[in-house]
């Protein structure tokens, strides 16, 4: 599905007051995922999930299916950066593993979307990654 040019631009005025870049981004994502982005296996309005649910950020009430969006400012390559590595190994092992979104944005907006279904994802190619500090 091809979206219209202005549909690919975030609505910057809803990160207004926020001093964290990683939150800013994180809300302008994830509200863009949640106007634009459907279930790719039944065409179904996805929904969000509220924040802070483990590796799923929405999910499909007609086909059941979860999913993670995982967005960053470069452009998409080998890795992506994640969250705690735990609950994303518990989460892809789990019954209700997700399906991941990847999207690359710049100047606040859409430059790629990729979808990746669940089946793709086993413990061996999770990294585990260095602790955040204490004052993360």
């Amino acid at each position: 599905m091809i979206f219209p040019l202005s549909d690919l631009h975030f609505h910057t005025d809803l990160s207004e007051g926020y001093r964290s870049a990683s939150q800013k981004a994180r809300l302008l994502t994830e509200t863009w995922g949640a106007e634009h982005i459907f279930c790719p296996g039944c065409a179904g309005e996805l929904f969000h999930y509220k924040n802070n649910k483990p590796v799923a950020d929405f999910f499909c009430a007609s086909c059941q299916y979860d999913f993670e969006l995982k967005s960053q400012q470069k452009a998409i390559g080998e890795k992506v950066q994640g969250g705690a590595w735990q609950k994303m190994i518990d989460r892809i092992t789990s019954l209700q593993n997700p399906h991941f979104f990847f999207l690359a944005y710049q100047n606040d907006c859409v430059k790629d979307l990729i979808l990746v279904p669940r089946y793709f994802f086993t413990p061996d190619i999770i990294e585990k990654r260095k602790p955040l500090s204490e004052k993360a």
